[in-house]
């Protein structure tokens, strides 16, 4: 099932170079590193752990003037604490872990001289894993979900031409099928708001 997921995954990678291919033009790849905030969309997920500190790396080919396609790799890391539902006075320390590799295509406008604004969508290949620490209990599964998001890069200083700013806002909705060990089928997707820093190779 796993080798399914990374063949489509692949395969829809290819199919996007390959359209964005068809716009011949200047190529432009960049790399980027940044860091914020998740927002979880599920009840479950936001009363157990909260808001969460996500990082990300990822790579920008630009084909022509507007068109591209981006491949990354995005970790989170959250730690949160269950009870009792009945009010016992129990806890019990939980572990979340989701590392992530997003493909896309998006369309690059330019609004102005030093930015570039990227509209995305594509697909996540979604690693989840959730502990209970103190009971050695765990779910753990993989799941496919799509994926949209909004980019900006700033060359704020012109003398480093080939340095930007880059903020992201991604949404990602990723529905859990059963087996969590706290909810039936959550939602362990939501937005990420993220910034950094990116260096433009060619």
């Amino acid at each position: 099932m796993i080798r399914k997921r990374a063949a489509a995954i692949l395969l829809f990678f290819g199919a996007s170079l390959g359209a964005t291919a068809a716009w011949a033009g200047p190529l432009k790849l960049a790399l980027s590193a940044s860091s914020g905030m998740f927002f979880p969309k599920g009840e479950a997920y936001r009363e157990l752990y909260g808001a969460g500190i996500p990082v990300s790396f990822d790579t920008w080919l630009t084909i022509g003037n507007h068109f591209g396609a981006s491949a990354g790799l995005n970790y989170l890391s959250d730690s949160g604490t269950a009870v009792p539902m009945d009010g016992g006075e129990d806890e019990y320390p939980l572990k979340f872990r989701r590392l992530t590799i997003p493909v896309s295509v998006y369309f690059e406008m330019h609004p102005g001289r030093t930015i570039d604004l990227r509209l995305g969508a594509g697909l996540g290949v979604h690693r989840y894993e959730e502990k209970w620490t103190s009971l050695s209990l765990e779910a753990a599964g993989w799941k496919v979900s799509p994926r949209l998001y909004v980019s900006a890069d700033w060359r704020a200083v012109p003398s480093l031409a080939r340095l930007a700013f880059i903020g992201t806002v991604a949404f990602d909705t990723i529905g859990v099928g059963s087996g969590a060990l706290l909810a039936d089928k959550p939602n362990i997707g939501g937005f990420q708001i993220l910034v950094g820093a990116s260096w433009r190779l060619f």
